[in-house]
């Protein structure tokens, strides 16, 4: 049986989203993912506004990590971003 997907068996790792609202509509946003064994990374910062109807966002996506990692493997697809959403 092998390794799944390039990832060992014996992994880990810690995810987090950190989130601010200021003026009621300015949001700020990171968003972060750690992986140990084998070491990886993904950071994802995001400034916003954000109302009851019209949503917009401009982010970046970085991904890294050691040979043989999913962030190794996807490094070259760093990214700049913009959502948009609008209820009617």
């Amino acid at each position: 049986r092998g390794d799944l997907l390039f990832i060992r068996d014996d992994n880990g790792g810690l995810a987090n989203v950190v989130r601010w609202l200021f003026w009621e509509n300015l949001v700020v946003e990171a968003r972060s993912f750690l992986g140990f064994n084998p070491m990886s990374w993904v950071v994802r910062p995001e400034i916003g506004y954000a109302s009851s109807s019209f949503t917009l966002r401009l982010g970046y996506l970085m991904i890294d990590g050691s040979t043989g990692s999913f962030g190794s493997w996807y490094r070259r697809n760093e990214t700049v971003y913009v959502t948009t959403r609008y209820s009617f």
